[in-house]
């Protein structure tokens, strides 16, 4: 019998003081209660903070979930929720890795990634279920500013990578949607400016923050930030493959910065963490009819959150 409800996964920091101990756990949320299940201890140290703020992905097949941090780091780290141990952390060689991304189809690890040059890459990275392959699969379009924004997308099935990124070459202008065919021995880039109905750039003061590919619709999902005076807005944004756009805005009762997202094509409820007031929150809204479904207590602020249905 299949699963007929998600599986909410995330990795959360339990901060600790001055010469006291910080912990970062990957667990599982409860959907009801919001407690979290502790399942793997990746790392303890002395004082300070560390973030891992939405790079992440999930290998469902083997309950495998990757993450990295949000600073400038090669490195990859991973745990397996299943077996509730620690996997073998991969170094990249980048100066930084921006996203990841696990296609199950081919059962390979992606890193969308920044080499010391300056140039961007999306890259093989060798893993222990791939037999340690690594290979560059393309060079990231040579316009795009990484100081500005950058969120990618890929669908396993059609090997289709997305790219919403800013433009070196029009850095106040709006940002544009990249698509590549990873199934060509030769990628092949193609982009569009996002249309008007959807507002982006820098310009705006608006700043995607997440993108997922809606495999049942075949359409991108976007999470977007946008600063308005001394509030922050958050909007749902609605990407068809040509660019066509249609901006939502998420009704949000509380004011709070996101840390986490994450998108179930099944049930077209996005997932967002929190943490107004020091509280933590998870919310769930609708991405068609803009409700917020759920509205759950955790007791850490989730720093990134993967959806499985295994």
């Amino acid at each position: 019998m299949s699963q007929t409800t998600p599986n909410l996964y995330t990795v959360v920091t339990e901060f600790g003081g001055d010469f006291t101990e910080t912990i970062v756990w990957t667990g599982s949320i409860d959907l009801t209660t919001g407690s979290i299940n502790k399942l793997v201890e990746n790392f303890i140290y002395v004082g300070g903070s560390a973030t891992y703020d939405g790079i992440s992905d999930y290998d469902e097949a083997n309950g495998f979930y990757y993450f990295s941090n949000d600073v400038s780091t090669p490195f990859i780290y991973s745990s397996d929720v299943r077996k509730q141990v620690i996997r073998p952390t991969i170094s990249t060689g980048a100066q930084t890795v921006l996203r990841i991304h696990h296609d199950s189809t081919n059962n390979r690890l992606l890193s969308v990634q920044q080499q010391n040059t300056g140039t961007g890459y999306v890259v093989q990275v060798p893993t222990t279920t791939d037999g340690g392959k690594a290979s560059v699969l393309t060079a990231l379009p040579s316009n795009v500013n990484y100081d500005a924004i950058l969120v990618s997308a890929f669908d396993d099935q059609s090997q289709m990578f997305y790219l919403l990124a800013g433009n070196m070459t029009n850095p106040n202008g709006p940002y544009y949607l990249s698509t590549s065919l990873f199934s060509n021995p030769q990628p092949t880039y193609q982009s569009v400016l996002l249309a008007g109905a959807c507002p982006s750039g820098i310009a705006v003061k608006t700043f995607p923050q997440y993108i997922a590919y809606d495999s049942v619709r075949k359409q991108v999902i976007a999470g977007v930030e946008k600063f308005i005076n001394q509030d922050i807005q958050y909007s749902i944004y609605i990407i068809q493959p040509n660019g066509a756009c249609a901006a939502r805005q998420i009704p949000l009762p509380v004011f709070g910065i996101i840390t986490a997202w994450a998108y179930d094509s099944t049930t077209r409820l996005m997932y967002f963490a929190l943490a107004p007031n020091g509280s933590p929150l998870i919310y769930a809204v609708n991405v068609d009819t803009m409700v917020l479904t759920q509205s759950i207590v955790v007791p850490f602020v989730p720093s990134s959150l993967e959806v499985s249905y295994k």
